[in-house]
């Protein structure tokens, strides 16, 4: 619609370095932009066919298009996720002009034909899944959201963070830190407490994840000051 505003989101900010998949990135795309039960898909996977890389969805390039939503009356949003595809022939990245912290913080992406993705089973039967394209020409990006995983050990993450934060802050553009995968140790003190492995177990757990978010929590802080610059 004419009147209505647009933004587009990249969610590609994560802690995960070539070959350390999996923090989450995917499903939370998946969850915001496709939220019914039936739409959602838990496995993405990052390696692919050649010919798969050079097809309608991924085109020859390292980031998805997740689509575009509706979430506020007159306020669109286009989704994009940067990632690091690997060839399935010799399990190593396909050729890109950047390393992955320069792509995760650009803030315009040239689309042309683009089909957004749903699922890796899309890659080379496009016809039998629903059909919406990137907007030809640039796409700019006016946010960012810097996930972090709660079942890793956060060392790294916040390494990458303190990396990434200063090319944030170039961009002036808004950036939100996001935690995944919380349902995932959840999910491991309940099993704990079926299994009875005694309350100890899972107060260990609980402690551990407490721990986690509460490190989160200040590094939230001094990643808020950072990118305003009053840090």
């Amino acid at each position: 619609s004419s009147s209505s505003s647009s933004s587009t989101f990249d969610s590609s900010l994560c802690t995960d370095r070539a070959f350390e998949l999996g923090v989450g990135k995917s499903c939370l795309c998946n969850r915001f932009v496709r939220p019914a039960q039936d739409e959602f898909r838990l496995k993405h996977i990052s390696t692919v066919h050649e010919a798969d890389f050079a097809g309608q969805v991924l085109r020859n390039s390292h980031w998805l298009y997740w689509g575009c939503v509706e979430r506020r009356p007159g306020h669109l949003c286009h989704v994009v996720e940067q990632t690091e595809f690997v060839n399935d022939k010799d399990l190593r990245p396909f050729p890109t002009h950047s390393p992955y912290f320069m792509r995760c913080t650009a803030t315009k992406l040239h689309a042309s034909q683009k089909l957004a993705w749903v699922c890796s089973d899309q890659l080379g039967f496009e016809n039998d899944y629903p059909k919406q394209r990137a907007p030809d020409g640039s796409l700019l990006i006016e946010g960012f959201l810097v996930c972090v995983d709660l079942s890793r050990t956060l060392d790294s993450q916040i390494q990458f963070l303190q990396e990434v934060a200063p090319l944030l802050q170039k961009t002036k553009r808004p950036a939100l830190l996001v935690a995944t995968k919380v349902d995932c140790l959840l999910d491991v003190a309940r099993q704990h407490q079926q299994h009875q492995f005694g309350d100890c177990v899972t107060a260990a757990l609980t402690a551990g994840y407490v721990q986690r978010l509460e490190l989160l929590r200040k590094e939230c802080r001094r990643f808020r000051c950072f990118i305003s610059g009053a840090g």
